[in-house]
């Protein structure tokens, strides 16, 4: 990178195409022109995008921080740097999962937007996600899995505060058939997300509330139900997953026993209550 960085022509000429060759060009153009540059990383699944895009916002961080006239500047722009990588890990646990491809499929699509003030120096980011495959928190084709970060919290050292305790006892988490990712290891990952997450300003509270909503899927999706007549209701077996998943949101078990249940529609000044049938509560729950 340092042959890059020092501007040497013929390591840029040999080597490209490179994201750091990209990178160089896109960011001295910026410089030179006063315009917005964008860099476009496309590619099949397992082709290596992710990887591409961690290796720009390297490069990218490293050639701003040489802008940077005093230690002051440096200090603050290495560290939104950091930030800005330690956004990876986050976004990796809530959207990649194991597939047939590889062990680190990407399922949504993502654009961020790095911010440069007038001295070249970087100052901030704005990441969104579009395309996302919800589908992918509650089940799995075949030989794949659902999103990374169930099985990091099912894995985690924490995992028994979130009233988890052995991962084979959920649903979801073996919807594909497969608990264990070979290059993947849950229980290193959880303990970098949590790094992560703790990097870009989230507090413990805050933490703790996205892992309980995480816990709180995983428990609902193991309630099961069993149709009486034309209605429905929560098998005996099942309440201790329902009571569980209220616990873990903060509601009311008998609350969230009746959403799962029953559908209120209000008419004018009246309400109509429809009970659900066995395939309605599934598909509610």
């Amino acid at each position: 990178m340092l042959d890059y960085l020092n501007e040497s022509s013929h390591t840029i000429t040999v080597n490209k195409p490179h994201p750091w060759s990209i990178a160089h060009a896109a960011y001295w153009d910026m410089m030179d022109h006063k315009e917005q540059q964008c860099i476009v990383v496309g590619g099949r699944r397992g082709s290596g995008k992710s990887e591409t895009v961690k290796s720009l916002l390297r490069y990218l961080a490293a050639i701003s921080r040489r802008q940077s006239e005093n230690e002051h500047d440096s200090d603050r722009s290495r560290l939104i740097a950091i930030r800005i990588q330690q956004a990876t890990p986050i976004l990796e646990a809530f959207g990649h999962a194991k597939t047939l491809t590889n062990d680190h499929s990407t399922l949504f699509t993502k654009w961020s937007r790095l911010q440069f003030s007038q001295k070249g120096l970087l100052i901030g980011c704005v990441v969104k996600t579009f395309g996302l495959d919800k589908s992918r928190a509650i089940s799995a084709p075949p030989n794949e899995r659902i999103f990374n970060a169930f099985y990091q919290l099912a894995c985690g050292k924490d995992r028994e505060e979130y009233l988890v305790d052995s991962p084979s006892a959920f649903k979801i988490l073996n919807s594909g058939g497969c608990l264990v990712a070979e290059d993947v290891d849950d229980r290193e990952d959880y303990v970098a997300c949590l790094e992560a997450m703790r990097t870009v300003g989230l507090n413990e509270q805050e933490i703790t509330e996205i892992w309980k909503v995480v816990a709180g899927i995983m428990h609902l999706m193991n309630v099961d139900f069993a149709d009486e007549g034309d209605k429905c209701r929560v098998l005996d077996c099942s309440q201790q997953w329902l009571e569980n998943a209220a616990k873990l949101w903060q509601v009311e078990t008998d609350l969230l026993h009746e959403q799962l249940l029953t559908t209120t529609t209000v008419l004018k000044e009246q309400s109509v209550r429809r009970n659900h049938t066995k395939a309605m509560a599934v598909d509610v729950r």
